[in-house]
């Protein structure tokens, strides 16, 4: 499976930590509108002797057939969207909490979930270390998943 991940500060430097151990699994592409930040985490990933793609515009990534899921760690305004986006685009689809701010944004992901085009599609409320493995197995099996809601 290849993944692109999204939003390079925070959570997603550490999804880009845990994505690179599990097996199966190639950081097909890198994005984040800092280009510092970006710069930031291909050289990490230069040091495992990884080389990805990098890009600052997330429409972009939707573009590249070769990416099959997209991470999604930005910041919360632009999760809806952009999980929204992804699964217009084809893709499998992981995306921080909170997933929407309302109501109407969530209806607009499933709404995109159940189009033809965008097969499978998991979204977590809590992340644990075990949560991009869950992601990667139920994207291979074709069934959507979502963690339990936080508990504090």
């Amino acid at each position: 499976m290849r993944v692109a991940i999204v939003g390079l500060n925070g959570k997603g430097g550490a999804h880009l930590k845990e994505f690179q151990k599990i097996p199966g699994v190639t950081i097909a592409a890198l994005c984040d509108v800092d280009s510092q930040v970006l710069a930031k985490r291909t050289q990490e990933l230069a040091k495992n002797k990884l080389k990805t793609t990098t890009y600052a515009d997330y429409r972009k990534v939707l573009e590249n057939r070769d990416i099959d899921a997209v991470v999604i760690a930005t910041p919360n305004h632009r999760h809806a969207l952009m999980a929204s986006w992804g699964l217009q685009a084809g893709k499998d689809v992981y995306v921080e909490k909170p997933v929407s701010h309302n109501v109407w944004e969530g209806r607009k992901i499933v709404e995109a979930a159940r189009q033809d085009c965008a097969p499978r599609h998991w979204a977590f409320r809590r992340v644990k270390n075990a949560a991009p493995s869950r992601a990667v197995a139920s994207a291979e099996s074709g069934k959507s998943v979502a963690s339990p809601e936080s508990k504090g």
